[in-house]
């Protein structure tokens, strides 16, 4: 069931549907397993697809990441909002960051979520990014 929402997502990002990738992430978040996580980390923010790589970390920002795994999720949204060439992708991985928790980067985060709300369409989700950032950063 997974794989196929995922196929559907890669779709969806390569047609620039917006819609339908907020659509295929939520009931990716429903289903909420590991295989989804996997590939969001794996294959989804290394894709050559700016749209995919930011569907991807969308799928982070929605899903339970087990202890276990969560730094190394972590380090890859990092390596993506400190590296990507596609400044959308940056801004998303920030906001992610900020849902899960940035532990060490925290610092990092709020500089790019600083930018993000400059950009309208991006404004009320990275405001509410910079607010649950709140303590970690003191």
């Amino acid at each position: 069931m997974t794989s196929i929402l995922i196929e559907q997502l890669v779709d969806a990002a390569r047609a620039r549907d917006e819609r339908g990738i907020d659509r295929i992430v939520l009931n990716i978040a429903k289903i909420n397993d590991l295989s989804s996580i996997a590939w969001a980390v794996t294959e989804g923010l290394r894709h050559l697809n700016d749209n995919v790589r930011i569907a991807a970390a969308k799928i982070l920002g929605k899903q339970e990441v087990a202890s276990n795994v969560i730094d190394y999720v972590r380090y890859n949204l990092y390596e993506l909002m400190k590296n990507d060439p596609n400044v959308s992708a940056r801004y998303r991985a920030a906001i992610t960051l900020a849902k899960i928790g940035p532990e060490s980067y925290g610092k990092d985060v709020r500089s790019v979520l600083d930018q993000a709300e400059k950009v309208r369409e991006l404004r009320p989700e990275a405001q509410q990014a910079i607010q649950s950032l709140g303590d970690c950063l003191m």
